[in-house]
């Protein structure tokens, strides 16, 4: 889901570049690292190529900690074409790349409660519980069945019952499909000005059915579209200086969510349920009962490039400017104050520590309740560099320069933004604009 954008398959890229350090001025937007991708492009000669990569369960080995064999089977195929369309004028290259994976982890486990801690036995465990109530022991560490709330017990009933190690074990089937397609056209104009268009569309889908009795083992299905496309220009002024256009717009959409058939009202508590998502954690306790959480991400990016480079002697001299726009809308679940998330504390006293933090949720309403998130964001960056690289000697290159890049907040659609100063909330501050 939230991740970068998808690199074309090997076949269709001609080199790459990673740059963690000592980067060049001319990249901006973000001082971790950049990832540079140079695709194919056509020749005056016809040329092409076919693949099928495998990769089967039946040749790998087992890993130590499963209990069962992955059950991995991956074909990633597709083909490659280049030519020209006009000798020395006009060349087109495009790709295709189908993937298919099919795998069943069988070493997936989570933790949940044992037998005895469902019916509210917790003699074995050294730490006293106490009555969130009332404040006092619990007899024999036990919490009577009678105190169990019914939304518990009904939870507890999709959570199945571990093995002596406390986790239970699943196999979680994680089938994934995919395509991609690229296609790149270059037009050679004249000997000073030459043009390039590229076109990157990558869809993938996740399908998955969540078992009904099983929380542990639900997963969100989804699908991810992402659609690039570039439009470049070179311009070579003399034999020593050169400039560079391009045009870039990307669009990535990206949805997921379970088909698990239960929401909070059926476990019990009487509230708007905005979706099938439930998750209550108890806190210190490495217990979590929660389904896969639905979520949704469309960001839009458009950005224009102006670079000149001009050589002279042993100095290669680059200036140039860099503009973007970028839209960010997301849709995800937030904790808001309600009912959901078991901490095992009362007021003055720790009444659980470890799995015993099965109390708050057996014997109390959980305070909090995840809520829908809509956001929306804006921004606009810029950044204007000018740097030289000098070659002192064979062996000692310099580089220096200058960017200016003025940070812009990412706004709502309204130029919004929210901070919180704890110096100014306490003098009564507030925002004389909104």
């Amino acid at each position: 889901m939230n991740v970068n954008l998808p690199f074309p398959f090997p076949d269709a890229v001609q080199e790459f570049s990673v740059e963690t350090s000592n980067k060049g001025l001319d990249s901006g937007n973000s001082s971790a690292g950049s990832v540079n991708v140079v695709t194919k492009g056509g020749t005056n000669q016809l040329h092409g190529n076919g693949f099928w990569f495998v990769r089967n369960t039946s040749l790998n080995a087992s890993n130590f900690f499963s209990k069962v064999q992955d059950q991995l089977k991956r074909n990633q195929a597709g083909f490659t074409l280049g030519g020209p369309l006009r000798k020395d004028k006009l060349f087109a290259f495009g790709g295709f790349q189908n993937l298919w994976i099919r795998t069943a982890s069988g070493s997936t486990r989570s933790q949940t409660l044992t037998a005895a801690e469902r019916a509210g036995d917790f003699s074995s465990n050294p730490i006293t519980i106490y009555d969130p109530t009332t404040g006092a022991p619990f007899p024999g560490n036990r919490i009577p069945q009678n105190r169990f709330t019914p939304a518990a017990v009904k939870l507890l009933a999709v959570s199945p019952v571990p093995g002596p190690d406390g986790f239970t074990s699943f196999v979680q089937s994680i089938p994934e499909n995919g395509r991609q397609y690229i296609g790149r056209m270059d037009y050679l104009a004249s000997p000073k000005h030459t043009f390039m268009f590229r076109a990157f569309l990558n869809d993938q889908v996740n399908p998955y059915h969540s078992p009904a009795d099983n929380i542990h083992a639900t997963r969100n299905q989804g699908d991810q579209e992402s659609r690039t496309a570039t439009l470049s220009h070179n311009y070579v002024a003399s034999a020593n200086l050169f400039a560079h256009t391009q045009f870039t717009v990307m669009h990535l959409r990206a949805q997921a969510a379970s088909d698990w058939p239960h929401t909070v009202n059926d476990f019990g508590l009487n509230t708007f349920a905005a979706s099938n998502d439930v998750e209550v954690n108890l806190s210190a306790s490495g217990v979590s009962l929660q389904s896969a959480q639905a979520q949704g991400f469309n960001r839009a990016t458009e950005e224009l490039l102006h670079d000149w480079t001009w050589i002279k002697g042993s100095h290669t001299v680059s200036f140039g400017v860099q503009f973007n726009w970028r839209q960010y809308n997301e849709i995800r679940s937030l904790t808001a104050p309600a009912t959901g998330h078991s901490t095992g504390r009362a007021p003055g006293r720790v009444t659980s520590l470890g799995s015993t933090a099965l109390i708050s949720c057996l014997a109390s309403s959980p305070p909090s309740l995840k809520q829908w998130r809509v956001e929306n964001r804006r921004q606009f960056t810029k950044g204007f560099f000018i740097h030289d690289v000098w070659r002192v000697k064979q062996r000692l290159s310099l580089t220096f320069g200058l960017r200016y890049e003025p940070y812009e907040y990412f706004t709502d659609t309204k130029d919004r933004n929210q901070t919180f100063d704890a110096r100014n909330y306490a003098a009564g501050v507030r925002s004389t604009v909104f």
